[in-house]
């Protein structure tokens, strides 16, 4: 591509236009406009990941436009505007959808988040699960403040504790 810039590193392929690639193995595919690969190794920054960034760690991804991943390993950013700030194997997978960090964790709603933990879940639009382990907020606005097997499945419900489960509109669940 065109207006390219690689620090360093070595057998890293820019072939989308204006991007800045530092690091060693990584890609950005053509039409990967404007995307930053910032360090680390073997990123991929798809077609469609115009203005993505990737701040380091390793085999990393950005899918769409607009989407970080600032380190970690094994980070998916597939959602536009999406955000993966670390860990490991996490993925953001809607739009503007994120994940702070932990392990295997699953924002996939529109606007949802999850903070941290293990094997958590938000896959309601503007759903949030705070931490903890194996925790899902699957309804529109559904939270799971933290703990263990705790599920808000109703709308603007609630879950917390462990094996919490909140099923109806603004149930809470504890």
């Amino acid at each position: 591509g065109n207006w390219n810039f690689i620090h360093g590193g070595y057998d890293n392929v820019v072939n989308g236009w204006a991007c800045s690639v530092m690091g060693y193995h990584c890609k950005a595919i053509a039409g990967a406009n404007h995307v930053t690969i910032s360090g680390g190794s073997l990123h991929t920054a798809n077609a469609t990941a115009a203005y993505s960034t990737i701040a380091g760690g390793t085999q990393n991804i950005v899918a769409q436009q607009l989407s970080t991943v600032s380190g970690g390993s094994f980070n998916e950013a597939t959602g536009a505007k999406g955000t993966v700030g670390g860990g490991t194997g996490n993925k953001a997978t809607a739009d503007s959808s994120s994940v702070l960090g932990g392990a295997s964790n699953l924002a996939s709603g529109a606007n949802a988040s999850v903070i941290g933990g293990n094997t958590n879940t938000a896959s309601g639009n503007s759903s949030v699960v705070g931490g903890g382990l194996t925790n899902t907020a699957s309804a529109t606005g559904a939270v799971v403040v933290g703990g263990r097997d705790n599920t808000a499945s109703g709308p603007y419900s609630q879950a917390s504790g462990r094996g919490a489960v909140a099923t109806e509109y603004g149930q809470q669940a504890y």
